[in-house]
């Protein structure tokens, strides 16, 4: 499986809660949070996907950049 099919795997799991990089790319077990980062980047707009300055349901962090799915 590629990093984004994993990405859509967990975010299609956690929906209607959202994400931030740094605790995707822990959950995906990726070694830096930049490729978490380029995928959630890709992902904004399509299929319901969206980032924005929110608090992350993992790990409860206020103003960090979010993904969630809105569909």
């Amino acid at each position: 499986m590629t990093i984004r099919s994993r990405t859509v795997a967990v975010l299609s799991a956690i929906k209607p809660r959202r994400v931030c990089d740094q605790c995707l790319a822990t959950i995906l077990k990726l070694k830096t949070n930049r490729d978490a980062n380029r995928v959630t980047r890709d992902l904004q707009g399509e299929y319901g996907y969206r980032r924005e300055t929110g608090v992350c349901s993992r790990c409860e962090k206020g103003e960090r950049l979010v993904i969630g799915r809105t569909k």
